[in-house]
C-alpha cells in the first residue's frame, strides 16, 4: 500500500514539475515594461499648449524630462477641465505629481 501512494505522489510531482518548466518556458523573457523613449533635446510643451514655462520647465524637471507625459497629464487636465487655462493645467498636473510623490 505503501509502494502505491509513494508512487502516486512521485507521479505528481514529477508532473508538477514539468508543467512548471513548461509555463515557465512559454512565459516571456521579461514582464518588465519598457521605458518609453524621452525627448530630452526639446523641452517644449506641444504646440497647442500655452503656458507659463517656469511652470512647464518645472514639471518637465520631476518628470526627468519626459516631455511626452507631461504633455500627456497637461492635456488630461484639460480634459478633465475644458473651461480653464492652460497654466492652471500645468500647475494641477504640477501639483498632483508632487502630491503623488509625497506619498
Amino acid at each position: 500500500m505503501h509502494i502505491i501512494i509513494l508512487s502516486a505522489w512521485l507521479i505528481l510531482m514529477i508532473s508538477a514539475v514539468l508543467l512548471a518548466i513548461s509555463v515557465l518556458q512559454t512565459a516571456p523573457k521579461s514582464k518588465r515594461k519598457q521605458k518609453t523613449s524621452r525627448r530630452r533635446g526639446s523641452d517644449r510643451p506641444a504646440a497647442h499648449i500655452k503656458t507659463n514655462s517656469r511652470k512647464w520647465k518645472e514639471l518637465v524637471q520631476l518628470l526627468h524630462g519626459d516631455v511626452d507625459t507631461a504633455n500627456r497629464l497637461v492635456q488630461g487636465e484639460k480634459m478633465r477641465n475644458p473651461n480653464r487655462s492652460a497654466d492652471w493645467c500645468v500647475d494641477k498636473a504640477l501639483w498632483q505629481l508632487e502630491r503623488d510623490r509625497r506619498g
